[in-house]
């Protein structure tokens, strides 16, 4: 649903295709709080189609490595540092240029997001909760409040339901509107509010349904000492699910680093039982080895394919890989193979593009089709692993003692010790990522003028703007090539064009002797 309208092949369906978005998004994370990696996702991409959104992305970038990088494990910084120099090489190659319209944008994001922000304040000062003891519990203090005073919550409800009914009457009325829904001066500035009803109003409702059976025991949103059992709070029950998770230190036998999942290093043995003395039965999470091998350079390929071929369709399937794997680099706790199953889907659907490329060209054919009989063979021989079947202990025993199945290999015990805050506010690190933050900012806009040569934006007229005839170009990107038209000289010969017969100068006019 989001790639057919974010990338604009569906007219007429932003307006109830990102709702529906969002309602999926909120099942997902009540499902596993991994959904909240893919709507960060969602977040990226839409600002990334626009101007002002991708100055946002810039600045949003400088700020999180600072804050949420420096003091995390040191992967996980790397992996904000190299977010940060991508995002200021894109700008680099494609200057960011600011258009009124989204100046004129900001004082209805402003009065949106403020109002709302504003009436969740007074309400957390006014409501009796537990006190947060980092970042992320006051998140979820502030939230609760708001939702345990109602009012807050139901003002933020009635604009996100005036939002949703003016972008379905434009929507209905006006076609290309539609396709522009990304646009912040869209909707009359009201296009990222309207955005932030859909990808984070919605997914927070749905999310907050699915604990309204733990509330009708008796429990209360944010108010402690109500209901049965230890009488937690909502609030007090995420802050000690997120507490739990994110500062335990035991180790497993089973567990594994994100690092060793692309690698299918070490599955999770989930069942084993002996049929007899001599035929035993398994299953294990693994996979097939071949195509969790294949699975990151497919994906590095796609990458590099969606800026050669400025193809939205790659860029959403990498971006998609990426926020389902990379966000567990900041995991410090034990983590097991099953864990890369929600990225593993698009590093497969990278493969199967790969090789359906490798198929159609006549340099590369031989070694698809090379994959595909390894990959088959490797099916084969590994089946019985993944399906209970009844197999003689000699194979299930060489499956357990050799890689990538080794069964009695250990992967190290995460680190012992007081950790990090997720997100920290310390002052300094406050100060320096406002510093850093300004500074790519300022980058985006005035890099190329300051440190080399930029040509000048051409001249635009009328109501369209330079952003919008950006975007529209981009979509136009992932559309099959067209030949450009061309001035063609009378009696010039096209390629492919029919010869029509003519006389041959050199030769006397009047009929031909014949012989």
């Amino acid at each position: 649903l989001f790639w057919q309208v974010w990338s604009g092949r569906w007219a007429r369906s932003a307006w109830w295709a990102l709702p529906a978005v969002g309602i999926l998004i909120g099942l997902a994370a009540a499902s596993k709080w991994v959904g909240w990696y893919a709507l960060i996702g969602l977040w990226v991409l839409v600002l990334a189609r626009s101007h002002f959104g991708r100055f946002v992305l810039v600045a949003g970038i400088g700020f999180i490595t600072v804050v949420a990088g420096v003091g995390a494990p040191w992967p996980f910084l790397v992996v904000c540092a190299g977010a940060l120099l991508l995002a200021l090489a894109l700008v680099w190659q494609r200057p960011i240029r600011l258009s009124p319209t989204d100046l004129l944008a900001l004082p209805p994001i402003g009065v949106v997001a403020g109002g709302i922000g504003l009436a969740f304040a007074v309400a957390y000062t006014t409501v009796e909760g537990r006190e947060p003891r980092s970042a992320v519990e006051l998140l979820f203090a502030f939230l609760a409040r708001g939702a345990q005073a109602a009012w807050p919550a139901w003002i933020m409800l009635g604009v996100a339901g005036l939002l949703l009914a003016l972008r379905a009457w434009r929507s209905l009325s006006d076609g290309e509107s539609d396709r522009r829904w990304y646009m912040p001066g869209e909707l009359a500035g009201f296009a990222w509010p309207w955005v932030g009803a859909c990808l984070l109003v919605i997914p927070l409702l749905v999310y907050f349904l699915a604990y309204v059976p733990y509330l009708q025991l008796g429990h209360a949103i944010s108010i402690e000492g109500l209901g049965p059992g230890y009488g937690w709070s909502l609030d007090e029950m995420h802050s000690q699910m997120f507490g739990y998770h994110f500062g335990l230190q035991a180790g497993h036998p089973a567990a594994s680093p994100w690092w060793s999942w692309p690698l299918d290093l070490k599955p999770v043995w989930f069942y084993s039982h002996s049929y007899d003395n001599r035929q035993l039965g398994v299953i294990y999470n693994g996979g097939n080895p071949m195509l969790f091998w294949a699975g990151i350079p497919a994906i590095g390929w796609c990458a590099v394919q969606a800026w050669r071929r400025r193809s939205l369709a790659l860029a959403v399937l990498v971006a998609a890989f990426l926020f389902q794997f990379l966000p567990w680099t900041r995991i410090e706790r034990a983590t097991f193979h099953y864990h890369y199953l929600t990225a593993v889907m698009f590093a497969m659907i990278a493969v199967a593009y790969v090789v359906d490329e490798g198929l159609r060209s006549w340099a590369y054919r031989s070694l698809a089709i090379a994959f595909l009989v390894a990959t088959v063979v490797a099916g084969i021989l590994i089946f019985p692993l993944g399906s209970a079947l009844a197999m003689p202990d000699w194979y299930i025993n060489a499956a357990r003692a050799l890689a990538p199945w080794n069964y009695a290999f250990r992967f190290p015990d995460p680190p012992t010790g007081e950790r990090g805050q997720l997100i920290s506010a310390d002052s300094f690190k406050l100060a320096a990522g406002t510093i850093v933050s300004l500074a790519a900012a300022a980058f985006a806009l005035m890099g190329r003028d300051l440190f080399g040569s930029r040509a000048p934006a051409p001249v635009e007229s009328g109501a369209a703007s330079a952003e919008g005839d950006d975007h529209q170009q981009d979509a136009e990107h992932d559309q099959p090539q067209r030949p450009e038209p061309i001035e063609v000289e009378p009696g010039q010969v096209l390629p492919g064009q029919e010869i029509a017969p003519q006389t041959d100068q050199d030769q006397p006019k009047g009929p031909r002797p014949t012989i």
